[in-house]
């Protein structure tokens, strides 16, 4: 079975490989059930969107995950878990990124790891 990563990019930059290999390494390093993650990157409007109409927030946010719970896979497959969807947005992590003087990629390795963490019940204060 193993890990899952299912991406929706709409750039190169991270490239499908890179994020999956982040999520997958951070998955492994909070030692996670098995299953599988929905990644999304959108652009600031869309993202703002979605914060508005789920988090009554009408402002644009760098990451955003909606967790879900156990669904069975296809007969031939044994249940595997889904863990929900990450939103990200590279456009508002690139300007966080300038902000704080770090790298993008860092940023973006560490805003993804973060959505993770929100998919898998560990929440900041």
């Amino acid at each position: 079975m193993g890990y899952e990563v299912l991406i929706k990019n709409y750039s190169n930059n991270p490239s499908q490989k890179h994020i999956a290999e982040v999520a997958i390494n951070h998955l492994k390093l909070r030692k996670a059930e098995e299953g599988t993650i929905e990644i999304e990157l959108v652009s600031a409007a869309k993202i703002q969107k979605i914060n508005d109409k789920f988090r009554k927030i009408d402002s644009p946010t760098n990451v955003l995950s909606f967790p879900v719970a156990d669904v069975p896979a296809p007969k031939q497959k044994p249940k595997t878990k889904l863990y929900g969807t990450i939103f990200l947005s590279c456009d508002i992590i690139k300007l966080n990124a300038e902000e704080s003087g770090k790298p993008f990629m860092d940023e973006f390795d560490f805003i993804l790891a973060h959505g993770i963490d929100h998919l898998l019940g560990i929440h900041h204060e």
